[in-house]
């Protein structure tokens, strides 16, 4: 159950990236969601939450925006994304 729901998070998250023309973050949550579904969940989880570790101008940083305006909806759901995938990984870690 929860490999299955930190797939689907990847995938809403790559869905998401591409829409706002973030095509490199977009393309890394799709190679993400199939390491988890093809791969040891031990070691893709790890992988994964690789991602919400750094400093500044990590993947945390990420502000979307269009011609110089932050998207606040889309935003919103990036924030809620990241933490669901984030708390369904690390979860009885």
């Amino acid at each position: 159950m929860k490999q299955e729901k930190a797939i689907l998070l990847c995938r809403q998250l790559a869905q998401l990236l591409a829409a706002a023309g973030e095509q490199q973050y977009a393309a890394i949550f799709n190679d993400y969601a199939i390491g988890l579904a093809e791969g040891d969940w031990d070691v893709e989880k790890r992988r994964v939450l690789q991602t919400f570790k750094g400093g500044m101008g990590s993947f945390n940083d990420l502000v979307l925006h269009k011609d110089g305006t932050q998207l606040g909806a889309q935003n919103n759901e990036l924030h809620r994304l990241k933490e669901a995938l984030y708390n369904t990984i690390t979860v009885n870690w």
